[in-house]
């Protein structure tokens, strides 16, 4: 797809419509990041990439499972693609964004990552299937995050990270109650990860 400056403000728009309804209501609105995530397949799959909607229904799928058996399924979707790519599709972009998309999918079952960030994840990975965008959108969320944690602990900012490190390690991931309760707006990050990219890094390119 051929980004023009026009399609440009269109998608940052709706990317900083996201984050504010996010940092004033600690909700991204659905009306934006399902029709953004099904405008990326959608656009793919013009281009001839039609394995990803067929993976998407997968993911979506893998809800009806038990909760112990989901992230392994996820770890087979994405296998499967892999597969699928190598035998039939010689493009670097499908193998790519179906790795990401299955990783923040499973953060997503694990209650670490909300999921209305995790569907603008994966509609900026489908858009832009680089590593470039990979490390913005990382970025801004590690940014964020740490604005966030020196923000509401200062000094002591270390300790809830270590903590949740240890927790996480053990096998004891946060609960859907707790990511509501506990979790803070990080759809800033993604966004400002997604416009540096749009505005500076790709022009550099």
């Amino acid at each position: 797809m051929d980004w023009t400056v026009t399609s440009k403000i269109i998608l940052s728009a709706l990317l900083v419509v996201a984050a504010v309804v996010d940092l004033k209501t600690r909700r991204v609105p659905h009306l934006i990041t399902w029709p953004l995530l099904l405008v990326a397949v959608a656009v793919k799959t013009w281009e001839g990439f039609w394995i990803l909607p067929l993976f998407l229904s997968g993911l979506i799928l893998t809800g009806v499972l038990p909760p112990v058996w989901r992230s392994s399924a996820v770890v087979l979707l994405v296998g499967g693609v892999q597969w699928w790519s190598q035998v039939w599709n010689d493009s670097a972009a499908i193998p790519f964004i179906a790795l990401w998309w299955g990783v923040v999918y499973v953060l997503w079952l694990l209650h670490v990552l909300g999921g209305g960030d995790v569907r603008i994840f994966m509609a900026l990975v489908a858009f832009f299937p680089r590593p470039t965008m990979l490390a913005a959108l990382w970025g801004g969320f590690l940014l964020v995050g740490a604005v966030w944690l020196l923000a509401l602990h200062r000094r002591n900012a270390l300790v809830p990270l270590l903590r949740a490190g240890q927790g996480i390690s053990s096998g004891h991931y946060p609960s859907q109650e707790d990511l509501e309760e506990q979790g803070r707006p990080m759809t800033l990050g993604l966004v400002l990860g997604a416009l540096a990219h749009l505005w500076l890094i790709s022009l550099v390119r």
